[in-house]
């Protein structure tokens, strides 16, 4: 048997030389692709809350270390409803939404806030409980 790559193209051509005769032989051509390995979605952290407490009128940041093989796409939720879904103005994604920034936070900002990691392979979610804490009580904390 011979074995011949087009490295251009993933095809491989396979010749089979048939027994008695030697000019007896099978030729086929035959396409194989590589399939990446899945890795399910993970989050550091996973399935805890972590406490945030943030000064009110002050910036707060929301980590979401997740990874995964594809890369996971990121949501983030507040009380369990899709930030997408209301407009949030002091509130942005950075880092492919692995970070939620939020700023000038208020104490109606207060509430859980969940990351959710999704890929082919799986989802895995982390959630966070801000706390917004008053002027007065930041000055005592923070003079």
């Amino acid at each position: 048997m011979s074995v011949s790559l087009s490295p251009a193209q993933s095809l491989y051509h396979f010749v089979v030389h048939l027994f008695p005769s030697y000019w007896s032989t099978v030729s086929h051509m035959i396409s194989l692709s590589v399939i990446s390995p899945t890795v399910p979605a993970n989050i550091v952290g996973e399935g805890t809350v972590e406490t945030i407490e943030v000064i009110e009128n002050h910036t707060t940041y929301l980590v979401c270390p997740a990874d995964g093989i594809p890369p996971p796409s990121i949501m983030w939720l507040k009380d369990n409803v899709p930030l997408l879904d209301i407009p949030y103005a002091n509130i942005r994604e950075l880092s492919n939404g692995r970070q939620l920034e939020m700023r000038n936070v208020q104490l109606g900002d207060e509430g859980t806030y969940r990351c959710q990691a999704t890929n082919v392979a799986g989802q895995k979610s982390k959630s966070f409980a801000l706390k917004v804490l008053g002027k007065s009580l930041g000055r005592l904390l923070f003079p």
